[in-house]
């Protein structure tokens, strides 16, 4: 029979992987913007998300590590393919955006926005699939309360870094 706690394990794992080598691919990114003339224009959140999606991974783990909560065929797999198209949404969007690609806000000025790929249809699509994995992840663990709180969390600090980005995108802009 299939162990799901162990491919669980597995994801939440591969989850921890790529959040880390986000972190040093944006801050690569984000040492090149700045050394060609990138203006970082909001700091504050960057700390709030990277603490949170920290505790969101380390309570995942937990959760599924410690517990003896079983976790429901029925979940696992629709979740994990809503897990799965948000990490798609996420890779489309880094490759789109390529070296333009960080955690922090930076701005070159003068530069036009991006309208190829998913930014044709949404100027967010690495938003959406971050929204999508943080309620999928715990979800597909069956704990559906941690994706419920992490979630809440995360879309309201994402509201707030939208808000800051479109007023330092029209602030240095021409658009």
């Amino acid at each position: 029979m299939l162990n799901l706690k162990f491919l669980f394990l597995g994801i939440i794992t591969f989850t921890a992987i790529q959040k880390i080598a986000e972190f040093f691919l944006a801050k690569k990114n984000e040492k090149a913007l700045i050394k060609n003339g990138g203006i970082v224009t909001e700091e504050r959140f960057y700390f709030l998300m990277i603490l949170l999606h920290a505790c969101w991974v380390i309570t995942v783990f937990l959760l599924s590590f410690f517990s003896n909560h079983q976790i429901l065929l029925m979940d696992f797999f629709p979740w994990l393919f809503i897990y799965s198209v948000g990490f798609l949404f996420k890779i489309s969007a880094i490759k789109t955006l390529g070296h333009r690609w960080t955690m922090k806000i930076i701005n070159l000025p003068k530069e036009k926005l991006i309208e190829k790929g998913l930014f044709r249809f949404t100027k967010h699509p690495y938003y959406f699939g971050v929204i999508l994995q943080v309620i999928s992840l715990p979800c597909i663990g069956s704990f559906y309360i941690a994706g419920i709180i992490f979630s809440s969390i995360n879309f309201i600090l994402l509201l707030l870094i939208i808000r800051k980005e479109e007023e330092a995108f029209l602030a240095h802009s021409d658009n």
